[in-house]
């Protein structure tokens, strides 16, 4: 495999400009180790999550609309990895084709805090197979809604984000979902 991976740069005015950037190091490892030593049925689930309490009770579609705004403000989360004969490239995908999973499910009321962990791992795990390296889908994200409020998990290939950014990004997802008018 290749030390580097080759990104198109997104602009409205041209898709053809490329940059080669460097792998990261989970990249590099990921594609080492997990594609090349035949561990291929990892390569779905090399995620990590995050969830968020909202505070307040949000609309899907409003939890729709600031995730879109998320994914446009971070272009690492726009990259689609797509295999050219033995080696991986990688493309930001313009904002028009991003391709991520919303889910929303509704926490059953009278649920003792043991079943509602259960309940909610359990929902978060058809989030987590939803994501699909294959086709793009490195991106879901699950919505949670009880009585009151709405709570927020959202899950990304390793792929896109590692833990340091994470933080970053989890706060300025926070920040969108706060500034929004809906």
């Amino acid at each position: 495999l290749n030390t580097c991976w080759m990104v198109d740069v997104y602009s409205s005015f041209d898709f053809t400009r490329y940059l080669i950037l460097s792998w990261t190091p989970i990249q590099h490892f990921f594609f080492k180790d997990i594609l090349i030593s035949g561990e291929e049925g990892k390569k779905h689930f090399y995620n990590q999550s995050f969830l968020l309490d909202l505070g307040e009770k949000y609309s899907v579609t409003f939890i729709e609309y600031c995730l879109y705004d998320f994914i446009c403000h971070h272009d690492s989360l726009r990259i689609k990895f797509e295999k050219e004969g033995e080696n991986y490239f990688a493309r930001y995908q313009p904002p028009a084709t991003i391709l991520f999973r919303l889910h929303e499910t509704t926490i059953p009321v009278n649920l003792s805090e043991s079943n509602r962990e259960h309940f909610i791992s359990k929902e978060s795990e058809k989030v987590k197979k939803s994501l699909h390296f294959s086709d793009g889908t490195l991106l879901g994200a699950l919505l949670l809604q009880d009585e009151t409020k709405s709570t927020l998990l959202i899950t990304c290939h390793h792929l896109l984000v590692d833990l340091v950014s994470w933080r970053i990004m989890i706060d300025d997802l926070n920040a969108i979902i706060k500034s929004k008018i809906w």
